[in-house]
């Protein structure tokens, strides 16, 4: 009879835990994807020189959603171009499958990541039409034992562009029957579908806003299709050109502010690191603490090697990997805190996190503290 160790259960579906034993390797974890993380842990070990004799590691993912965005677009070319060609070969499937899909799985498996958008955010509503779901998923099929689930990006507009409605107003009852049924469509082909990414009222995509209606109303909409199969609706606020007389890196701090509170639990603001845009030099988003009853998801732009990290000046190529590192929740201040003489330290960073040597990121903590002495009364 094969038993079970009780200690795993602290682990939960993802950890994993590698001991030596009597002169033997046991990985263990609750589920084949907890294992498969731990293998891949091992052979790190091995890779990188380290002794294994002596192992005693217990490991666990403290983020529940680690997910690639892809810009890829269904024509198969990246976003503008930067990056080549995608790797989806959308006209060959879902008959051929590249083996260079389970390569790419094997990678994401092996540093943990568990989520693929396969299109780009500026979708186009084909991404939702039979033959597309067939094709996701026929690479669902592929990812899935890596412990990878795949999301689609969605275009607002669909209800008219697919189902000819008249309206995609998110309060109409027939838009939400629309996003109901589509949602049950493509969970019936992939049953651990995801969710949905959606880019709205932004450099010229469809929105709610077209119908006078708010972010959370839009996303509430999808929210409510996908939610009864346990998808999760990730709404980009990166949004700006709908109020063209206000300043763009304001825009959307005072969209989304109000809205704190107002959105489903299943729905997750994409929030860029800087108010404009990837720039390393910008200050953190407004938004990171403003909304505390609400998900935000932080979006990150990954440097290569030869990028430089510690100068403001030199901008990285702009087709750098984006990653979406995980849902910040701001829950209270320190009781002991002064909220008047409260400082944003950018230095101040999580345990696994380290702020670079760029100089004007040293100088900020600095200047924001002489900054807050000045407003105050003396």
């Amino acid at each position: 009879m094969l038993k079970t160790d009780p200690s795993l259960a602290r682990l939960g579906p993802e950890g994993f835990s590698i001991r030596s034993e009597n002169g033997a390797t046991v990985i263990a974890g609750n589920t084949d994807v907890g294992v498969l993380y731990g293998a891949f842990r091992f052979l790190s070990l091995i890779q990188t020189g380290r002794a294994i004799d002596r192992l005693r590691i217990e490991d666990r993912p403290k983020l529940h959603r680690r997910i690639l965005d892809h810009w890829d677009n269904l024509d198969g070319l990246v976003e503008r171009g930067y990056a080549g060609r995608s790797i989806w070969h959308w006209a060959d499937l879902p008959e051929a499958i590249d083996p260079r899909y389970t390569d790419y799985a094997r990678a994401c498996a092996s540093v943990g990541i568990n989520g693929s958008v396969l299109n780009n955010v500026n979708a186009k509503a084909a991404s939702l039409t039979a033959p597309y779901i067939a094709k996701a998923k026929a690479v669902a099929d592929v990812l899935r034992p890596y412990g990878i689930r795949v999301y689609l990006s969605a275009r607002f507009s669909a209800p008219i562009d697919l189902g000819r409605l008249k309206t995609a107003d998110p309060l109409d009852p027939e838009v939400r029957a629309w996003w109901k049924a589509k949602a049950d469509e493509i969970y019936a082909a992939i049953p651990d579908f995801g969710g949905l990414v959606v880019k709205a009222n932004s450099e010229g995509q469809p929105g709610p806003g077209e119908y006078h209606r708010t972010h959370a109303d839009g996303a509430n909409c999808l929210a409510g299709a996908v939610g009864p199969h346990g998808g999760i609706v990730m709404w980009r606020a990166f949004v700006y050109g709908a109020h063209p007389e206000t300043d763009r890196v304001r825009q959307a701090y005072l969209e989304f502010k109000p809205l704190d509170g107002t959105f489903r639990p299943n729905v997750v603001l994409q929030i860029k690191n800087g108010p404009l845009d990837f720039q390393p030099r910008e200050p953190f988003h407004p938004l990171f603490g403003a909304m505390p009853h609400t998900r935000l998801a932080l979006e990150l732009q990954i440097a290569a090697p030869e990028d430089p990290v510690d100068d403001p000046s030199k901008r990285w190529p702009a087709q750098r990997e984006r990653v979406r590192a995980g849902t910040l929740e701001v829950v209270a201040v320190d009781e002991d805190t002064d909220e008047n003489t409260l400082v944003f330290d950018p230095s101040r960073v999580t345990d696994g996190i380290e702020p670079s040597s760029d100089p004007v990121l040293q100088f900020r903590p600095r200047a924001y503290s002489e900054s807050v002495s000045r407003r105050l009364p003396s």
